[in-house]
């Protein structure tokens, strides 16, 4: 998971962006702010999606290793987020809540046979 290391340079990093975001002028604040996310989530992806694979950041290949983890990671993450939008553009998001008129006359049709069943059987 994330060594204290990580953590500090974590802290570190929000530290010097929130401080420079301050010294700045408003309207570049939310730039700033995006800038921060977009960098953590990156470092965090890529710290995350090594770990566990005793990947050697000292090495070339190591280091090509950690690269193709990373870049598969990010890969499969948009299958993955592909794959959810297919299913939620599936889903009906219609605003009113309709019902079928056959649908409904079948159901109706069918409840009333049952309640004769159970008149008839008692």
């Amino acid at each position: 998971m994330l060594s204290y290391f990580h953590i500090i340079l974590i802290v570190i990093l929000i530290g010097l962006i929130f401080l420079f975001v301050k010294l700045k002028y408003i309207k570049h604040k939310l730039v700033w702010i995006l800038l921060l996310v977009f960098v953590l989530a990156v470092y965090l992806g890529f710290i995350l999606s090594i770990a566990g694979q005793n990947v050697d950041l000292k090495t070339p290949e190591g280091a090509k290793l950690a690269i193709k983890l990373y870049l598969g990671w990010v890969g499969n993450s948009f299958t993955n987020l592909k794959s959810l939008t297919g299913q939620a553009v599936k889903l009906d998001w219609k605003a009113l809540n309709e019902t079928d008129p056959n649908k409904t006359n079948e159901l109706n049709a069918q409840a009333e046979r049952d309640k004769y069943r159970k008149r008839v059987t008692k």
